[in-house]
């Protein structure tokens, strides 16, 4: 089940699917900084604003809940 970005927070923890090149399909933590909620990567920071769906609703596309 996706989530909405609207639902999330610093401290959630969310599960990536394996469409990701940057980090390992499993539990990544949300953070918070000046620019927006991100988790952890290989590359550094993925901003999850960057995974929200093309179809204009608020749902994070390849992150759910546990």
């Amino acid at each position: 089940m996706f989530v909405n970005m609207k639902d999330v927070k610093s401290d959630d923890v969310l599960i990536a699917d394996n469409g990701f090149t940057c980090v390992k399909p499993g539990p990544v933590k949300i953070c918070e900084d000046e620019h927006g909620l991100f988790f952890s990567c290989e590359c550094g920071k993925h901003y999850i604003d960057g995974q929200l769906d093309f179809d204009g609703s608020d749902q994070l596309v390849g992150l759910s809940r546990l």
